[in-house]
């Protein structure tokens, strides 16, 4: 038997680090360091789901003169993706930004990340973003209503829902069901 409890246990240990013999100890170990992680690099955190990545992340120019400034701009929280001449190209959080401004580096440029996730390119057409995810889901549910149930299992740290799609005769949704149960995790 499947139950939502397991299903977001399966989703949660597949976004943990893969390790022969993980135990529950172990899994424990690597989600707390996740959120240490996330609140060193002043992302939004399990605790604030409201918050969304994307809004709050920039694809930034900044002025580095050489390998130590372009050090001390990757130390303060910058992910640089290019080295130019004289500059560094990458995505950092609005707080690294303001950071790095109190640093006196020159941002000369600042895009908002939500303006340029637009979809997937066009030979990766085949892969569903959260919102097509979503919608083929429920349409599957739509076209089949005696064998598919989808509901949410819990929220991830971006405050989305995780959803489950159930093939089920007998019971729907979290409910129990004697029938033998296969797990599948995917769009991770």
């Amino acid at each position: 038997m499947i139950n939502a409890l397991a299903v977001l246990l399966v989703a949660l240990c597949a976004a943990l680090p893969a390790r022969a013999g993980n135990s529950a100890e172990d899994s424990n170990r690597a989600l707390s360091q996740l959120k240490k992680q996330a609140r060193k690099s002043e992302l939004p955190s399990v605790s604030d789901p409201a918050a969304s990545l994307a809004d709050q992340r920039f694809w930034i120019v900044v002025r580095a003169a050489g390998r130590s400034q372009r050090t001390e701009i990757a130390e303060a929280g910058m992910a640089i993706e290019e080295v130019r001449d004289g500059q560094v190209l990458g995505v950092a959080h609005a707080k690294t930004v303001e950071r790095l401004k109190a640093l006196g580096y020159v941002v000369e440029s600042k895009v908002p990340m939500s303006k340029l996730i637009l979809d997937f390119p066009p030979a990766d057409k085949a892969y569903h973003d959260y919102g097509r995810m979503k919608a083929a889901l429920d349409a599957l549910a739509l076209a089949n209503p005696k064998l598919v149930s989808v509901f949410s299992v819990g929220k991830g740290w971006q405050g989305r829902d995780i959803w489950c799609a159930r093939f089920n005769t007998t019971q729907s949704g979290t409910a129990p069901s004697a029938k033998p149960g296969a797990l599948f995790v995917g769009n991770h």
